[in-house]
């Protein structure tokens, strides 16, 4: 699915663009061109709309999946900032709960904080920590931080990690949509990357509640809201693993055979 093609994307931004590594990334950039929405211009969904699972026919395209793609799209110039801006604009300010809705919220979500999915109101629609901060980082990357919903979102994700704390079910409650905190924590350092500054002050907090990684730990890429379901991605869980190799000694361990 197109998510899952994303973030791996992400965690091999360091690969060299040559050979075989650049005939696969071109073919992962079409795939995600090929879940744009012909519904609503710059948004995405999970799945190309014609390749969707029997029992996901009516899942709409969402916040979450139009900000990773379209970030993705913008580091390898399929789309540009103008592009991007025009998504920020059209898809993801329009989509903020209200302060009227926020009454029937939990207390860390801010008033213009981003939604989850995109479209009509009247359906259930959970704020998730993740996706804030993966919208943020949409913005920072296109240099539109002054524009609504940045702010909120950065308030949510932080004003969210505080009131979780080290509790389990309030952790899951933040991250509707990710099965561990360390999706938040990947999420965040992504944004801040990706130039999200208001969200540096989040880092250490969150490293604090997030901890070790568990190695013991189910794995999984996504879930059902509040961890219902929980999927994995073996090809990101790989991919993940070379990245924090990178990391930790400091310098590319790309091996090829």
């Amino acid at each position: 699915n197109g998510f899952t093609t994303a973030m791996t994307l992400r965690e091999l931004r360091g690969l060299p663009d040559v050979g075989e590594i650049q005939r696969l990334r071109s073919r992962a950039l079409d795939f995600l061109e090929g879940c744009r929405s012909t519904q609503i211009a710059g948004a995405f969904g999970f799945w190309p709309e014609d390749a969707r699972p029997v029992w996901a026919t009516r899942v709409p395209a969402d916040i979450d999946d139009t900000a990773i793609n379209t970030i993705e799209l913008l580091r390898y110039g399929r789309l540009s900032r103008r592009d991007g801006l025009r998504t920020v604009c059209t898809v993801l300010i329009p989509n903020r709960v209200t302060a009227r809705e926020c009454r029937f919220k939990p207390p860390w979500i801010a008033p213009g904080a981003f939604l989850t999915w995109i479209g009509p109101r009247g359906r259930p629609n959970v704020i998730d920590c993740c996706v804030n901060a993966n919208a943020a980082a949409l913005m920072a990357l296109v240099e539109a931080t002054h524009l609504p919903g940045y702010r909120e979102a950065v308030s949510t994700v932080a004003d969210g990690v505080k009131w979780a704390g080290r509790l389990p079910a309030r952790r899951q409650a933040i991250t509707a949509f990710y099965p561990s905190i360390h999706a938040l924590l990947d999420a965040v350092e992504h944004a801040v990357e990706c130039g999200a500054k208001e969200l540096a002050p989040t880092l250490d907090p969150l490293r604090q509640i997030a901890g070790e990684r568990d190695p013991t730990a189910a794995p999984g890429c996504c879930c059902g809201a509040y961890g219902a379901t929980v999927w994995r991605c073996v090809a990101l869980e790989e991919a993940q693993a070379l990245r924090r190799a990178a990391d930790t000694v400091g310098a590319p361990v790309w091996c090829f055979d």
